[in-house]
C-alpha cells in the first residue's frame, strides 16, 4: 500500500471564485488582501496529467497562479509570471505566509516596473494622422510663400535704406576729404611765408 501524502491539497472540483474564497481570506490575515480571483474550473491536459489553474489578484495589481494537479496538489506556483518555490507544501498556512513575503518583497520592484511601463506604453502611443487634401496643402503652401515674399520685400526695403545712409556718409566723408586737403595746403603756404618773413628780418 503505497504511503499516504501529506501535501496540502485543494479540492480540484470547485476551483471556481467561491470555492477559493476561504484561501484568499487567509492571505488577508498578512496585510496582502485578494481582490480578485481568476478562475474558470476548467481543466486541461499537460504531459499526460489533468491540471486546473487560477490566480489571485493583490491590491497594487501582483498576480499569483497556482496550478493544481488533478488529485488536488499544488505543483507550480508563478508570481508574476516568474516561478517561485514553497516549501511548506505540508502546510497552507505556511505556505501562505510564504507567498505573502515573496509578494511583499517584490512589491517595490514590481511598482518600479509597472510605471517603466507606463511610461513606454505613453511612448508607444502613435498621433492621429492628419489627412490633408491637395487644395488644401496648395492653401497652406500659398499662405506660406505670400508670408516668405511678404518678408523679403520687407528686408529689401531696410537694405536700401541702410545703403542710402551709407551713400550720403560717403559722399559728406569725400567732401571732407577735399577740405582737409585744402587745408593742409593753405596750412603749407602760410608756414613758408612765415619763414621767408623770418628769414628776411633777422638778415
Amino acid at each position: 500500500m503505497p504511503p499516504t501524502s501529506r501535501q496540502v491539497k485543494i479540492d480540484f472540483e470547485k476551483m471556481t471564485e467561491s470555492g477559493l474564497k476561504p484561501i484568499a481570506k487567509k492571505f488577508e490575515k498578512w496585510q496582502c488582501p485578494v481582490v480578485s480571483i481568476e478562475a474558470t474550473n476548467k481543466g486541461k491536459r499537460e504531459s499526460g496529467f489533468l491540471i486546473k489553474d487560477f490566480t489571485f489578484v493583490f491590491e497594487d495589481g501582483q498576480k499569483l497562479l497556482v496550478r493544481v494537479k488533478g488529485d488536488g496538489t499544488v505543483f507550480q506556483t508563478k508570481l508574476n509570471n516568474k516561478v517561485v518555490p514553497v516549501r511548506h507544501v505540508d502546510d497552507i498556512d505556511k505556505a501562505i505566509v510564504e507567498m505573502v513575503n515573496y509578494v511583499q518583497e517584490n512589491a517595490k520592484a514590481y511598482e518600479r516596473a509597472k510605471i517603466q511601463r507606463e511610461k513606454a506604453r505613453r511612448q508607444q502611443v502613435k498621433k492621429p494622422k492628419v489627412v490633408t487634401s491637395r487644395a488644401e496643402k496648395i492653401a497652406g503652401y500659398t499662405e506660406k510663400f505670400n508670408q516668405v515674399a511678404q518678408s523679403n520685400t520687407e528686408l529689401q526695403k531696410q537694405l536700401d535704406e541702410i545703403a542710402a545712409a551709407i551713400a550720403d556718409k560717403q559722399e559728406e566723408l569725400g567732401k571732407a576729404d577735399q577740405a582737409l586737403v585744402t587745408e593742409r595746403k593753405r596750412t603749407d603756404e602760410l608756414t613758408a611765408e612765415i619763414k621767408t618773413l623770418e628769414e628776411k628780418q633777422a638778415a
